[in-house]
């Protein structure tokens, strides 16, 4: 039933104006059991196909073409984020096969994206990754494994680049 009313939520969402209608679009995704915050703007050509539990924080900003996708493993994304344009949370991976098939035993494994976090365009969030909160990752981005809060990571595999400095980022009000 669950995946019925989200191939419903997908199909209803890509027919929405891409940039208008966020109540309409959070309404119909929590309709098709997605737990999403308060004020948090989804486009219309999001699409979230996993039959696991997904959870939008408030405030939190999702981009053209996001695909969130995957197994039963929950995904979580928290309050505050920005997620660029075709970024890909993918909680389903696989097993190493034998030799007639590289992919083996299909399964699932959570990703939580912490509070205030920036994606960048193009970006992928493997199965079982963890951004920290406040962290930015660099545009084409290939995230696994843990992320530390307060941190710039780009590349393939994403690296820390640097650690964030608030400092620089306050507005001078002279």
């Amino acid at each position: 039933m669950l995946s019925l009313r989200r191939w419903i939520a997908n199909t209803l969402a890509g027919l929405s104006p891409p940039t208008r209608a966020f109540a309409w679009r959070r309404t119909l995704w929590r309709l098709a059991g997605v737990d999403v915050g308060a004020r948090a703007k989804i486009l219309s050509s999001v699409r979230i196909w996993t039959s696991g539990p997904v959870e939008i924080g408030p405030d939190t900003f999702i981009g053209h073409e996001v695909l969130i996708v995957g197994g039963t493993a929950p995904i979580k994304i928290g309050a505050r984020c920005d997620l660029a344009p075709r970024v890909c949370l993918a909680s389903g991976t696989h097993d190493e096969g034998n030799g007639e098939r590289a992919a083996g035993k299909g399964r699932s494994e959570p990703i939580n994206v912490g509070d205030g976090v920036w994606i960048g365009a193009g970006s992928t969030v493997t199965a079982g990754a963890t951004i920290g909160r406040s962290s930015i990752v660099g545009a084409g981005s290939l995230v696994r494994g843990e992320i530390p809060g307060d941190v710039v990571v780009a590349g393939v595999p994403a690296r820390m680049i640097r650690a964030r400095d608030y400092a620089l980022e306050q507005v001078d009000a002279s």
